[in-house]
């Protein structure tokens, strides 16, 4: 299921898939997103590229890549 979380002031958007159809052993994959409030676009968009054996891993790698992102990008709030 979809969620958002909140990095310095960014938008990190964590979805994840079960992947059933690319080989002989299902895996996990998940994308992060991270915009920042109002934008059209993603300012970074990026993928797991790893096979997960669990949701949690999945996202919790993704929401990594979008904080890691968030913390070297942080925005002027005030």
């Amino acid at each position: 299921m979809p969620y958002t979380r909140v990095v310095s002031g960014w938008h990190l958007d964590i979805d994840s898939q079960h992947i059933t159809d690319e080989g002989p052993i299902p895996f996990w994959r998940a994308e992060v997103e991270v915009w920042r409030e109002g934008d059209d676009a993603p300012a970074f968009r990026d993928h797991t590229l790893a096979h997960h054996d669990s949701q949690d891993e999945a996202e919790r790698i993704a929401e990594g890549m979008g904080a890691d992102y968030a913390r070297a990008h942080p925005l002027d709030l005030d």
